[in-house]
This record gives C-alpha cells, sequence and structure tokens, in this order.
C-alpha cells in the first residue's frame, strides 16, 4: 500500500527527492487512462490530491469525470496531460500549436485556436492547482493584452469557473478594449445564445465605465492598458489551499462529483 505523504504546500519537493517516495495510480476519463505518478508531486501542486481519500489506497479513479466537465471536443486524458506536463517540468507551452503538440490525440476545437490553455485552465480550478493555474494564466494574459477573446472561449470559461475568477475579469476587459477592433460584438444569434447574462452585465458596466472616462480608475474600469497585477489570483486560491468551494459557476453550484470523494474543504 502506498502512504500518503503529508506534504504542506509551503514545502517544496524536488523531483530527485519524489523519486525516492511514493507512487500513486491516476486512472482519467472514459477510455481509463492510467497514469503512474509521484503522490508527493501531486499533493505538493493540488489541494484536491491532498485531500482525496484514495490516495491512502495508492489509487484516484477520476473515469467519470471527462467530457461533461470540458464539453464535447475535449477529453480530460488531453487536458490532464498538461498538468502533469507542467508538474514534472515546472513549464508550460506558450503557442496554441506547441499546447496541442503536448497531449495525445486532442480533437481540435474549430471555434477556438487557444482552446486547450482555457480547458487546463479550468482543470486547474477543478484540482485546486494554484501554481499551475498562475502560470495558464500569465500565458492567457500575453494573448489577451492584444487581442479579444473568442466568444466560444468566454462562454466556456463564464460555465465552468466561479464568479470572482480573474480570468473572467480578463476576458472582459480584454473584450471591452479590442472587441470594437477586432469584432468581437458583432454577434450573431448563436452568440448571442451562449454568451451568459453575467458576461453582458459586466460588460455594460465596464462600456459605460469608458464612455464615463473610469476607464482608467476605480470599479467600473482597470487600467487602460492592461496589467497582468490586476488579475492576481491571490483571493480566489492559494498555495494553502484556502478556496471556498461552495461559490457558484455560472449561477450553479460547485460540481460535486470534484467534492465527493474529498475529505473536509482544504
Amino acid at each position: 500500500m502506498v502512504q500518503p505523504v503529508q506534504n504542506s504546500s509551503a514545502t517544496l519537493v524536488r523531483p530527485s527527492e519524489a523519486a525516492q517516495l511514493g507512487l500513486i495510480v491516476v486512472k482519467i476519463g472514459a477510455e481509463g487512462k492510467l497514469y503512474l505518478l509521484h503522490d508527493s508531486l501531486m499533493q505538493q501542486h493540488s489541494s484536491f490530491f491532498r485531500k482525496a481519500k484514495e490516495i491512502v489506497l495508492g489509487m484516484i479513479d477520476l473515469t467519470s469525470y471527462d467530457a461533461a466537465i470540458f464539453d464535447t471536443n475535449t477529453s480530460l486524458v488531453d487536458t490532464f496531460d498538461i498538468f502533469v506536463n507542467w508538474v514534472y517540468t515546472q513549464k508550460v507551452l506558450a503557442r496554441s500549436g506547441q499546447w496541442r503538440s503536448a497531449t495525445v490525440g486532442f480533437k481540435p476545437d474549430p471555434s477556438s485556436n487557444d482552446a486547450p490553455m482555457y480547458h487546463a485552465y479550468v482543470l486547474a480550478d477543478m484540482l485546486l492547482a494554484p501554481n499551475f493555474k498562475s502560470a495558464i494564466l500569465d500565458q492567457l494574459f500575453a494573448f489577451l493584452r492584444n487581442s479579444s477573446p473568442k466568444v466560444e472561449d468566454v462562454a466556456y470559461c463564464f460555465k465552468h469557473l466561479p464568479s470572482d475568477d480573474p480570468l473572467l475579469r480578463l476576458l472582459v476587459d480584454s473584450a471591452c478594449k479590442f472587441g470594437h477592433v477586432m469584432g468581437f460584438f458583432q454577434l450573431n444569434e448563436k452568440d448571442m445564445e451562449i454568451l451568459p447574462r453575467a458576461f453582458f452585465y459586466r460588460a455594460n458596466k465596464k462600456l459605460v465605465g469608458q464612455m464615463n472616462g473610469l476607464w482608467s480608475r476605480g470599479e467600473a474600469g482597470r487600467a487602460e492598458w492592461l496589467e497582468r497585477c490586476n488579475y492576481s489570483l491571490a483571493r480566489v486560491e492559494t498555495t494553502s489551499g484556502s478556496y471556498d468551494r461552495k461559490k457558484s459557476r455560472g449561477g450553479k453550484k460547485h460540481n460535486k462529483k470534484w467534492e465527493s470523494k474529498q475529505g473536509a474543504t482544504p
């Protein structure tokens, strides 16, 4: 039996140290792909794994958490590959093509060239992996600071993320700043159907703030030039695992499947 490593997120475990400790099997997706991973590293980077009761048995089964969470064109296996690559290398791939080539059998979403990054961000949120989440947000910010997001990506993130997640604010700010130039707000009937009311409310507030000259200050708007420091994850997730899993995603409670097999809220 693999014994769990009592490891706080403040204690960094080097790969060479993890190699001397226990392993855990993680079973992912409808296809039941098996990962043999160092449990000390998984627990270090994810509160989900630290609190999973099955960790003492040496295996965590996530086969039921697949496309229902990540929508039809994505497998949890493909997205989990990105997380595993980051755990062992502490690097993320910046360009969309690199993200796709880093996964096995990824089915590109024709509506978005950056879908893998958004999917990985949602996975980071669900696994309570703040450092992984922050690393992906760095890459998303590098794109969104100069370009409007796609309608499909905005709808996906508003559906799966907590209402106070900084990426949602970034998507709204980017759409309002660049949307008039890049055609984001030239919405057709389908776009109107998939975008949530929460997005329109925030965008309207932002645009009104711009018209009133409040873009540079105050709650109505952030800096005219988007700055990474305005989208901190500190209030949403911390490396100590402090996170309110009761916050709503898209007006609904968090997916209970991800919580049912865990202990107390970290």
